[in-house]
């Protein structure tokens, strides 16, 4: 089944990569219509290709047409985004842990906490 995926050329804007992956009909049941799939998920019907690709758009018409996109000069072997690669602003808390090394979604929380220890600090 997996020599009947088709995978299109990569394209790419100022901030990723793209490329859409067509499934085999017969695999429409292993879809799901609601929700994007995960790494595991694509993989495990029978999907290949390099690290830090994420499906990423459900393409409503067309189920079976899998759209995905990575970082401009992804690390193929990490899946991670070059060091110091901007994104576009609106990206989520989802792929900034995907993609970027490092990455601590909770830098806000423990900026905080370290402003309060500092302030209890200057109180006594």
């Amino acid at each position: 089944m997996a020599k009947d995926i088709e995978y299109s050329e990569k394209y790419q804007d100022d901030h990723f990569e793209y490329r859409h992956v067509i499934l085999p009909k017969s695999l429409k049941s292993e879809i799901p219509r609601n929700r994007l799939m995960s790494e595991v998920e694509w993989r495990e019907i029978g999907v290949t290709q390099s690290r830090g690709w994420m499906h990423y758009m459900i393409h409503g018409p067309e189920p079976h047409i899998l759209l995905f996109r990575r970082p401009i000069h992804t690390d193929p072997r990490t899946g991670k985004a070059p060091k110091g690669w901007n994104g576009p602003n609106d990206l989520s808390e989802r792929e900034k842990e995907f993609w970027i090394k490092d990455y601590n979604k909770n830098n806000d929380n423990d900026n905080n906490d370290k402003n309060k220890e500092n302030k209890n600090k200057n109180n006594y």
